[in-house]
Protein backbone atom coordinates (compact mmCIF):
# COMPACT_ATOMS: atom_id res chain seq x y z
CA UNK A 1 0.00 0.00 0.00
CA UNK A 2 1.52 3.61 -0.93
CA UNK A 3 1.28 6.50 1.39
CA UNK A 4 -1.77 8.76 1.12
CA UNK A 5 -1.91 12.15 0.99
CA UNK A 6 -5.80 12.28 1.14
CA UNK A 7 -5.93 14.17 4.63
CA UNK A 8 -8.70 11.16 5.43
CA UNK A 9 -6.01 8.54 4.70
CA UNK A 10 -8.01 7.04 1.44
CA UNK A 11 -6.53 6.49 -2.32
CA UNK A 12 -6.79 8.24 -5.10
CA UNK A 13 -9.06 7.25 -7.59
CA UNK A 14 -7.84 4.82 -10.48
CA UNK A 15 -8.11 7.77 -13.26
CA UNK A 16 -6.48 10.31 -10.97
CA UNK A 17 -3.45 7.42 -10.51
CA UNK A 18 -3.03 6.69 -14.10
CA UNK A 19 -1.33 9.80 -15.00
CA UNK A 20 2.46 9.99 -15.56
CA UNK A 21 3.89 12.93 -13.19
CA UNK A 22 5.63 14.87 -15.78
CA UNK A 23 9.72 15.20 -14.62
CA UNK A 24 10.06 15.04 -10.98
CA UNK A 25 12.16 11.75 -10.05
CA UNK A 26 12.07 13.47 -6.26
CA UNK A 27 8.83 12.44 -5.70
CA UNK A 28 7.89 9.65 -8.66
CA UNK A 29 8.03 6.94 -6.29
CA UNK A 30 4.72 8.45 -4.31
CA UNK A 31 2.26 7.25 -7.12
CA UNK A 32 -0.17 9.61 -4.85
CA UNK A 33 1.62 12.56 -5.78
CA UNK A 34 0.78 12.18 -9.54
CA UNK A 35 -2.63 13.58 -9.16
CA UNK A 36 -0.88 16.92 -8.81
CA UNK A 37 0.25 16.88 -12.34
CA UNK A 38 -2.48 15.23 -14.09
CA UNK A 39 -4.42 18.37 -16.42
CA UNK A 40 -7.39 16.00 -15.85
CA UNK A 41 -7.39 15.42 -12.47
CA UNK A 42 -10.42 15.83 -10.54
CA UNK A 43 -9.69 15.12 -6.81
CA UNK A 44 -7.33 17.16 -5.14
CA UNK A 45 -4.31 14.87 -3.94
CA UNK A 46 -4.07 16.75 -0.77
CA UNK A 47 -7.26 16.81 0.38
CA UNK A 48 -9.38 14.95 -1.32
CA UNK A 49 -11.92 17.41 -2.29
CA UNK A 50 -13.74 17.56 -5.73
CA UNK A 51 -12.16 19.54 -8.40
CA UNK A 52 -14.32 21.25 -11.17
CA UNK A 53 -15.86 19.94 -14.10
CA UNK A 54 -14.70 23.29 -15.63
CA UNK A 55 -10.86 22.90 -14.49
CA UNK A 56 -9.27 21.19 -17.94
CA UNK A 57 -10.56 23.62 -20.16
CA UNK A 58 -9.15 26.33 -17.36
CA UNK A 59 -5.85 25.17 -18.00
CA UNK A 60 -5.73 24.79 -21.41
CA UNK A 61 -7.34 28.30 -21.77
CA UNK A 62 -4.59 29.41 -19.28
CA UNK A 63 -1.80 27.78 -20.64
CA UNK A 64 -2.41 29.49 -24.41
CA UNK A 65 -2.46 32.89 -22.69
CA UNK A 66 0.91 31.77 -20.45
CA UNK A 67 2.65 29.39 -22.96
CA UNK A 68 5.82 29.53 -20.62
CA UNK A 69 7.44 28.82 -17.24
CA UNK A 70 7.51 32.04 -15.45
CA UNK A 71 10.51 30.94 -13.57
CA UNK A 72 12.82 28.90 -16.03
CA UNK A 73 10.98 30.52 -19.57
CA UNK A 74 10.76 26.75 -20.51
CA UNK A 75 7.75 25.95 -22.92
CA UNK A 76 7.62 22.14 -22.03
CA UNK A 77 6.45 20.02 -19.15
CA UNK A 78 4.66 22.77 -18.04
CA UNK A 79 1.46 22.71 -15.11
CA UNK A 80 -0.48 25.38 -14.18
CA UNK A 81 0.07 26.45 -10.32
CA UNK A 82 -2.90 27.85 -8.10
CA UNK A 83 -1.36 31.18 -6.74
CA UNK A 84 -3.85 30.47 -3.66
CA UNK A 85 -4.33 27.30 -3.59
CA UNK A 86 -7.58 25.12 -4.13
CA UNK A 87 -7.84 23.52 -0.63
CA UNK A 88 -7.75 27.43 0.48
CA UNK A 89 -9.92 28.98 -1.32
CA UNK A 90 -12.21 26.53 -3.94
CA UNK A 91 -13.81 29.61 -5.01
CA UNK A 92 -10.51 31.26 -7.05
CA UNK A 93 -10.00 27.49 -8.81
CA UNK A 94 -10.87 28.50 -11.87
CA UNK A 95 -9.97 32.20 -11.49
CA UNK A 96 -7.50 33.42 -14.47
CA UNK A 97 -5.71 35.87 -11.91
CA UNK A 98 -4.77 32.90 -9.40
CA UNK A 99 -3.00 30.92 -11.98
CA UNK A 100 0.83 31.03 -13.03
CA UNK A 101 2.37 28.69 -15.06
CA UNK A 102 5.71 26.88 -14.18
CA UNK A 103 7.49 23.62 -15.44
CA UNK A 104 7.34 20.93 -13.61
CA UNK A 105 10.03 20.99 -11.36
CA UNK A 106 9.58 24.51 -10.44
CA UNK A 107 5.95 23.74 -9.52
CA UNK A 108 7.66 21.48 -6.96
CA UNK A 109 10.44 23.84 -6.10
CA UNK A 110 9.28 27.43 -6.09
CA UNK A 111 5.54 26.71 -5.90
CA UNK A 112 5.39 24.33 -2.81
CA UNK A 113 8.87 24.80 -1.52
CA UNK A 114 9.57 21.37 -2.35
CA UNK A 115 6.44 19.72 -0.20
CA UNK A 116 3.07 19.78 -1.73
CA UNK A 117 1.12 21.07 1.26
CA UNK A 118 3.32 24.52 1.38
CA UNK A 119 1.98 27.27 -0.22
CA UNK A 120 4.49 30.38 -1.54
CA UNK A 121 2.50 33.51 -1.23
CA UNK A 122 5.53 35.26 -2.94
CA UNK A 123 5.48 32.90 -6.35
CA UNK A 124 4.91 35.82 -8.47
CA UNK A 125 7.78 38.15 -6.82
CA UNK A 126 9.76 35.22 -7.52
CA UNK A 127 8.93 34.78 -11.12
CA UNK A 128 9.40 38.91 -11.81
CA UNK A 129 12.69 37.57 -9.92
CA UNK A 130 13.76 34.98 -11.98
CA UNK A 131 12.68 36.73 -15.42
CA UNK A 132 14.76 39.65 -14.35
CA UNK A 133 17.83 37.11 -13.45
CA UNK A 134 17.20 35.58 -17.12
CA UNK A 135 17.58 39.13 -18.33
CA UNK A 136 20.64 39.89 -16.66
CA UNK A 137 22.21 36.49 -17.59
CA UNK A 138 21.15 37.01 -21.56
CA UNK A 139 22.53 40.45 -21.73
CA UNK A 140 25.75 39.30 -20.27
CA UNK A 141 26.04 36.41 -22.37
CA UNK A 142 25.50 38.44 -25.54
CA UNK A 143 27.71 41.02 -23.84
CA UNK A 144 30.36 38.00 -23.86
CA UNK A 145 29.32 36.89 -27.24
CA UNK A 146 29.90 40.71 -28.65
CA UNK A 147 33.30 41.03 -26.77
CA UNK A 148 35.38 37.55 -28.03
CA UNK A 149 34.34 38.71 -32.08
CA UNK A 150 35.60 42.34 -31.62
CA UNK A 151 39.07 40.46 -30.65
CA UNK A 152 39.52 38.23 -33.09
Amino acid sequence: MTPSLFLDGQQPPEQARRFPFYGSPIISEIPDVICFAAPLCMVDPVTGMPRSPGWPPARLAHLKRQPECQISGRRTDLEVHHIVPFHVDPSRELDPDNLVTLSAHDHFVWGHGCNWRNVNPDVLKDCERAKTVRGIIRLTAASAVADSSVET
